[in-house]
Protein backbone atom coordinates (compact mmCIF):
# COMPACT_ATOMS: atom_id res chain seq x y z
CA UNK A 1 0.00 0.00 0.00
CA UNK A 2 3.07 2.34 0.50
CA UNK A 3 4.59 1.73 -2.32
CA UNK A 4 0.69 2.80 -4.45
CA UNK A 5 0.84 5.78 -2.43
CA UNK A 6 4.27 6.82 -3.30
CA UNK A 7 3.38 6.43 -7.20
CA UNK A 8 0.39 8.60 -6.45
CA UNK A 9 2.59 11.37 -4.94
CA UNK A 10 4.99 11.53 -7.81
CA UNK A 11 2.44 11.34 -10.19
CA UNK A 12 0.24 14.10 -8.62
CA UNK A 13 4.07 16.14 -8.18
CA UNK A 14 4.74 15.63 -12.39
CA UNK A 15 1.60 16.64 -12.87
CA UNK A 16 1.79 20.04 -11.08
CA UNK A 17 5.34 20.70 -12.29
CA UNK A 18 3.60 20.16 -16.03
CA UNK A 19 0.82 22.81 -14.89
CA UNK A 20 2.70 24.85 -13.81
CA UNK A 21 5.18 25.15 -16.83
CA UNK A 22 2.40 25.73 -18.81
CA UNK A 23 1.25 28.51 -16.51
CA UNK A 24 4.68 30.19 -16.80
CA UNK A 25 5.19 29.80 -20.36
CA UNK A 26 4.33 32.56 -23.39
CA UNK A 27 5.01 33.04 -26.91
CA UNK A 28 6.98 35.77 -28.38
CA UNK A 29 6.50 36.51 -31.81
CA UNK A 30 8.94 38.84 -33.50
CA UNK A 31 9.07 40.53 -36.94
CA UNK A 32 12.11 41.56 -39.07
CA UNK A 33 14.11 42.36 -41.97
CA UNK A 34 17.33 42.82 -43.31
CA UNK A 35 18.86 46.43 -44.08
CA UNK A 36 18.88 48.05 -46.94
CA UNK A 37 22.43 48.16 -47.83
CA UNK A 38 25.20 48.74 -50.97
CA UNK A 39 27.46 46.05 -50.28
CA UNK A 40 31.13 46.05 -52.02
CA UNK A 41 33.00 42.98 -51.15
CA UNK A 42 37.13 42.67 -52.05
CA UNK A 43 38.32 39.50 -52.80
CA UNK A 44 41.69 38.84 -52.51
CA UNK A 45 44.07 35.15 -53.33
CA UNK A 46 46.46 34.15 -50.95
CA UNK A 47 48.97 36.58 -52.19
CA UNK A 48 46.95 39.55 -51.54
CA UNK A 49 46.45 40.30 -55.31
CA UNK A 50 42.74 41.14 -56.48
CA UNK A 51 40.78 38.20 -57.60
CA UNK A 52 38.64 38.82 -61.02
CA UNK A 53 35.42 36.67 -62.04
CA UNK A 54 33.98 35.31 -58.65
CA UNK A 55 30.52 35.34 -58.90
CA UNK A 56 28.04 35.32 -56.45
CA UNK A 57 25.05 32.87 -55.59
CA UNK A 58 22.40 33.28 -53.13
CA UNK A 59 20.76 29.62 -51.68
CA UNK A 60 19.08 28.30 -48.60
CA UNK A 61 20.46 25.52 -46.77
CA UNK A 62 18.89 22.91 -48.74
CA UNK A 63 20.82 24.10 -51.75
CA UNK A 64 17.57 26.12 -53.55
CA UNK A 65 18.52 29.41 -55.71
CA UNK A 66 17.06 32.31 -54.52
CA UNK A 67 16.98 35.15 -56.84
CA UNK A 68 16.13 38.98 -56.12
CA UNK A 69 15.91 38.32 -52.91
CA UNK A 70 17.45 38.65 -50.14
CA UNK A 71 20.00 39.86 -52.82
CA UNK A 72 17.60 41.96 -55.30
CA UNK A 73 19.77 42.56 -57.93
CA UNK A 74 21.31 38.59 -57.81
CA UNK A 75 18.71 37.69 -61.24
CA UNK A 76 18.14 34.93 -63.84
CA UNK A 77 20.89 36.13 -65.94
CA UNK A 78 21.78 39.08 -63.85
CA UNK A 79 24.95 37.88 -61.55
CA UNK A 80 26.98 39.97 -59.56
CA UNK A 81 30.96 39.06 -60.00
CA UNK A 82 34.31 40.52 -58.97
CA UNK A 83 36.28 42.98 -61.55
CA UNK A 84 39.55 43.49 -62.02
CA UNK A 85 39.89 45.09 -58.72
CA UNK A 86 38.52 42.04 -57.15
CA UNK A 87 35.37 44.40 -56.22
CA UNK A 88 31.74 43.19 -56.51
CA UNK A 89 28.86 45.27 -55.70
CA UNK A 90 25.22 43.99 -54.77
CA UNK A 91 22.06 45.18 -53.13
CA UNK A 92 19.66 44.67 -51.12
CA UNK A 93 16.56 46.98 -51.38
CA UNK A 94 14.18 46.69 -49.01
CA UNK A 95 10.43 47.11 -50.51
CA UNK A 96 8.70 46.59 -46.78
CA UNK A 97 9.88 47.14 -43.68
CA UNK A 98 8.78 43.62 -42.37
CA UNK A 99 10.02 41.08 -44.61
CA UNK A 100 9.71 37.75 -42.49
CA UNK A 101 8.44 37.02 -38.78
CA UNK A 102 8.71 33.84 -36.45
CA UNK A 103 7.78 32.58 -33.36
CA UNK A 104 9.44 30.68 -30.13
CA UNK A 105 7.86 29.37 -26.84
CA UNK A 106 8.72 29.41 -23.58
CA UNK A 107 8.49 27.33 -20.71
CA UNK A 108 8.77 28.37 -16.97
CA UNK A 109 10.01 31.92 -18.61
CA UNK A 110 13.32 30.35 -19.72
CA UNK A 111 13.44 27.14 -21.17
CA UNK A 112 13.12 27.57 -25.39
CA UNK A 113 10.20 24.70 -26.49
CA UNK A 114 9.15 25.57 -29.50
CA UNK A 115 10.69 27.85 -32.38
CA UNK A 116 9.98 28.57 -35.84
CA UNK A 117 13.01 30.57 -37.20
CA UNK A 118 13.74 33.10 -39.49
CA UNK A 119 14.51 32.32 -43.06
CA UNK A 120 18.85 31.61 -43.04
CA UNK A 121 20.25 31.88 -46.41
CA UNK A 122 23.74 31.71 -48.03
CA UNK A 123 26.22 33.85 -50.11
CA UNK A 124 27.96 31.11 -52.38
CA UNK A 125 31.27 32.62 -54.01
CA UNK A 126 32.00 30.68 -56.84
CA UNK A 127 35.22 30.76 -58.91
CA UNK A 128 35.36 29.31 -62.45
CA UNK A 129 32.19 26.90 -61.46
CA UNK A 130 34.18 25.90 -57.82
CA UNK A 131 33.07 27.38 -54.64
CA UNK A 132 36.25 29.07 -53.15
CA UNK A 133 34.08 30.59 -50.22
CA UNK A 134 30.61 30.65 -48.44
CA UNK A 135 28.72 32.51 -45.74
CA UNK A 136 25.58 32.75 -44.32
CA UNK A 137 23.71 36.04 -45.28
CA UNK A 138 23.22 37.23 -41.70
CA UNK A 139 27.35 37.37 -41.37
CA UNK A 140 26.74 39.82 -44.63
CA UNK A 141 24.18 41.43 -43.88
CA UNK A 142 23.41 45.30 -43.03
CA UNK A 143 25.73 47.67 -41.44
CA UNK A 144 26.04 47.22 -37.36
CA UNK A 145 28.56 50.11 -36.43
CA UNK A 146 27.25 54.01 -35.54
CA UNK A 147 23.95 55.08 -36.47
CA UNK A 148 22.05 55.89 -39.28
CA UNK A 149 23.30 59.31 -38.97
CA UNK A 150 26.98 57.80 -39.07
CA UNK A 151 27.21 55.14 -41.19
CA UNK A 152 28.65 55.94 -44.83
CA UNK A 153 25.57 56.12 -47.39
CA UNK A 154 25.59 56.35 -51.17
CA UNK A 155 22.85 57.22 -53.50
CA UNK A 156 21.76 55.39 -56.43
CA UNK A 157 19.37 55.43 -59.38
CA UNK A 158 17.23 52.24 -58.52
CA UNK A 159 15.60 50.79 -60.92
CA UNK A 160 12.58 48.13 -60.21
CA UNK A 161 13.56 44.84 -61.81
CA UNK A 162 11.63 43.20 -64.92
CA UNK A 163 12.38 39.80 -62.91
CA UNK A 164 10.48 38.58 -61.17
CA UNK A 165 7.05 40.28 -63.02
CA UNK A 166 7.80 38.85 -66.13
CA UNK A 167 7.63 35.29 -64.98
CA UNK A 168 5.80 35.62 -61.96
CA UNK A 169 3.14 38.87 -62.64
CA UNK A 170 -0.70 37.67 -63.10
CA UNK A 171 -1.09 36.49 -66.89
CA UNK A 172 -3.78 37.77 -69.49
CA UNK A 173 -7.27 35.95 -68.10
CA UNK A 174 -5.87 34.30 -65.72
CA UNK A 175 -7.90 34.39 -62.48
CA UNK A 176 -6.55 35.46 -58.98
CA UNK A 177 -6.87 31.95 -57.69
CA UNK A 178 -5.04 30.26 -60.63
CA UNK A 179 -1.97 32.91 -60.09
CA UNK A 180 -2.18 32.62 -56.52
CA UNK A 181 -1.59 28.89 -56.87
CA UNK A 182 1.46 29.58 -59.55
CA UNK A 183 3.02 31.41 -56.98
CA UNK A 184 2.56 29.67 -54.36
CA UNK A 185 3.90 26.49 -56.30
CA UNK A 186 6.71 28.39 -58.08
CA UNK A 187 8.09 29.32 -54.35
CA UNK A 188 7.46 26.13 -52.88
CA UNK A 189 11.35 25.27 -53.63
CA UNK A 190 11.43 21.71 -52.07
CA UNK A 191 7.72 21.25 -53.19
CA UNK A 192 6.27 19.67 -49.44
CA UNK A 193 2.95 21.71 -49.99
CA UNK A 194 3.95 24.10 -47.24
CA UNK A 195 6.43 27.09 -47.38
CA UNK A 196 9.67 27.16 -44.88
CA UNK A 197 11.29 29.96 -43.86
CA UNK A 198 13.19 30.96 -46.84
CA UNK A 199 10.39 30.11 -49.18
CA UNK A 200 8.27 32.84 -47.28
CA UNK A 201 10.23 35.42 -47.29
CA UNK A 202 10.96 35.21 -51.02
CA UNK A 203 7.29 35.45 -51.39
CA UNK A 204 6.81 38.19 -49.55
CA UNK A 205 9.53 40.07 -50.73
CA UNK A 206 8.19 39.53 -54.36
CA UNK A 207 4.58 40.49 -53.38
CA UNK A 208 5.55 43.56 -52.10
CA UNK A 209 8.08 44.50 -55.35
CA UNK A 210 4.80 43.84 -56.87
CA UNK A 211 2.64 46.11 -55.10
CA UNK A 212 5.14 48.68 -55.47
CA UNK A 213 6.02 48.48 -58.94
CA UNK A 214 2.22 48.72 -59.81
CA UNK A 215 1.78 51.95 -57.26
CA UNK A 216 4.28 53.77 -58.67
CA UNK A 217 2.66 52.65 -62.44
CA UNK A 218 -0.86 53.92 -60.99
CA UNK A 219 0.96 57.01 -59.58
CA UNK A 220 2.55 58.05 -63.33
CA UNK A 221 6.10 57.65 -61.12
CA UNK A 222 9.14 56.99 -62.66
CA UNK A 223 10.48 53.16 -62.87
CA UNK A 224 14.12 54.73 -61.35
CA UNK A 225 14.40 56.19 -58.20
CA UNK A 226 17.33 57.42 -56.40
CA UNK A 227 17.81 55.47 -53.26
CA UNK A 228 20.28 55.96 -50.58
CA UNK A 229 21.95 53.07 -49.47
CA UNK A 230 23.92 52.30 -46.57
CA UNK A 231 27.47 51.30 -47.46
CA UNK A 232 28.85 48.06 -45.70
CA UNK A 233 32.51 47.34 -46.78
CA UNK A 234 34.71 43.91 -46.71
CA UNK A 235 37.30 42.21 -47.40
CA UNK A 236 37.23 38.34 -48.24
CA UNK A 237 40.44 36.27 -48.58
CA UNK A 238 40.37 33.52 -50.66
CA UNK A 239 42.34 30.44 -51.66
CA UNK A 240 42.36 30.12 -55.26
CA UNK A 241 43.08 26.95 -56.81
CA UNK A 242 46.33 26.49 -58.92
Amino acid sequence: MGRIYATIGISQIVVAILLLGWLCSYHLIWDGGYSDAEYQITFKDQNGKPVEGIELRVEDRQGHIYHHYPVTDFLPGVIPSSDKNGLMVFHHHCYFAMEFSGRIGYVFFAIPVEEKRGPEFICRFLFRGNEIQRIPYDDVNGWRQGTWEEVPKVKRLWKFPDWPASELGPKKDESHEAWAARIDAFFDKNKNGELEPEEAAAQNAFQCYLRQRELARIFGEKNEQEVEFPLVKKTISVQIPR
